[in-house]
């Protein structure tokens, strides 16, 4: 693949049907490079979870958070897993979002691995990040409390 060369609609596959009108792509793709929330059932080539938000990924079929591909705003409802949901606050590319309800204590999921544990209640579509979960890897993710564990040379 050229790295400067447009990407093809065929690579983001969607609905069959299409939603948003003229629709000549085959089966299971929206046609003339059209994105919409996915409604597919199960997963497509990048990830995506069925009846979910294109603008979140999904890394692995075993995690319970999504990737925000673009920065999203307060107030703005998106879909996961076929539920509407409206962003409490925003998301800022790369971050993560519940994608269901998760209970203090329990594991966040990304790349198929547990990366910490919710440190209180996470409804789904909330931003995930060290305002409710911690890492059960590291003592801490600030600099002050990392400093009993790394020195810097004199």
């Amino acid at each position: 693949m050229n790295p400067g060369a447009p990407l093809s609609p065929a690579l983001f596959p969607r609905v069959a049907g299409g939603e948003g009108g003229d629709n000549d792509a085959p089966d299971g793709l929206m046609g003339r490079g059209e994105l919409g929330p996915s409604h597919a059932s199960g997963t497509d080539p990048l990830g995506a979870v069925a009846e979910t938000d294109h603008r979140l990924l999904q890394l692995s079929p075993q995690d319970n958070v999504l990737v925000a591909v673009t920065s999203l705003a307060a107030g703005e409802d998106i879909i996961i897993n076929g539920q509407p949901v409206t962003l409490a606050t925003s998301v800022r590319l790369g971050h993560k979002i519940a994608a269901r309800d998760l209970a203090c204590g329990d594991k966040i999921t990304k790349y198929g691995a547990p990366i910490g544990s919710a440190t209180q209640a996470i409804p789904v579509g909330q931003h995930v990040h060290t305002h409710n979960m911690k890492s059960d890897y590291l003592p801490t993710y600030t600099w002050a409390g990392q400093k009993e564990f790394f020195q810097h040379p004199a």
